[in-house]
C-alpha cells in the first residue's frame, strides 16, 4: 500500500501563479497509478493510498528492493509505503 498525502512549496507552472499538481505512482512492470488533479495550488493535498500487489519481497524483508522516488526541485512531498 502506498499513501500520498501531500506536497508543499510546488513551483508555479500556470499564468495565474499556481499549478494543477497531481503524483503518478509507478513500479516497474506493474500499470501506474495517478492520484486526482488538485487544481489552481502550490500546496495540495491528495491523501490517496494505492495498493499495488508486488511480484518482489516486502518492504518487511530485508532483501527487498528499495523503494526510490524523487522530485525534480527538493519541495516537500509526503509518501509512505507500508
Amino acid at each position: 500500500t502506498l499513501a500520498v498525502h501531500s506536497a508543499r512549496g510546488l513551483m508555479a507552472m500556470d499564468r495565474g501563479g499556481t499549478s494543477d499538481p497531481f503524483v503518478v505512482v509507478s513500479f516497474p512492470g506493474l500499470k501506474h497509478r495517478k492520484t486526482a488533479v488538485q487544481y489552481k495550488t502550490l500546496n495540495p493535498t491528495w491523501n490517496e493510498t494505492f495498493v499495488f500487489e508486488l511480484p518482489f519481497p516486502t518492504s518487511n524483508d530485508k532483501d527487498g528492493p528499495p523503494v526510490e522516488w524523487g522530485i525534480d526541485d527538493e519541495r516537500e512531498v509526503c509518501l509512505e509505503l507500508y
